[in-house]
């Protein structure tokens, strides 16, 4: 089948109903949806959003149904803690050692938010946020740091972030602007 016929018999489907994990964000995401609704009833082989010539940002995919967080420190106890904490709150925990460990890592749809130290040993998390924001990918950041000064503080602050904490924190004090992240999305 043509690529252009096969566009227009997707286009032209109407969605009656979707279910919660594959609710589409956005109006031009219609032929994929479609296509999705046609595979499961055995119409077509499974399509991909670039077959179909529909190229979705990640932002706006699909709409968060994990609730998972990325959490960036090069200290293992501190990982290990908010891991912990996370879990208790209903939250689940992708935890990376490094800033390196980070940008390696290829599905940044998996989560909501990154929690990212300030200070991961030779790298600045603040530069590794906007790293990250360059190539698209734009999550909130709650930013942590054992070393708080103003220059820090005010360039975290300016970079765009949730929230910025100072270490040693409560688990509230993390929890709390991760939940608000979440129930702005929800």
């Amino acid at each position: 089948m043509a690529r252009d016929h096969k566009t227009a018999i997707l286009s032209s489907l109407k969605l009656t109903a979707l279910t919660p994990r594959f609710t589409i964000a956005m109006v031009g995401t219609t032929r994929l949806a479609s296509a999705f609704w046609m595979q499961k009833a055995g119409q077509v082989p499974t399509p991909n959003a670039a077959s179909l010539g529909v190229h979705l940002p990640r932002r706006y995919s699909f709409l968060k149904t994990e609730k998972t967080v990325f959490v960036v420190d090069d200290d293992p106890s501190l990982l290990r803690g908010m891991k912990r904490v996370l879990k208790q709150h209903g939250f689940q925990a992708v935890l990376f050692n490094s800033a390196k460990e980070l940008r390696l890592h290829n599905n940044f749809e998996q989560a909501f938010c990154i929690v990212l130290d300030i200070d991961l040993g030779d790298e600045s998390g603040i530069t590794l946020r906007q790293e990250l924001s360059t190539t698209g990918i734009t999550l909130p950041v709650i930013y942590m740091t054992g070393k708080d000064d103003t220059t820090v503080r005010t360039a975290a602050l300016a970079s765009g972030c949730v929230a910025y904490l100072t270490k040693p924190f409560s688990g509230k004090s993390l929890i709390e602007p991760i939940q608000r992240v979440w129930d702005c999305l929800a």
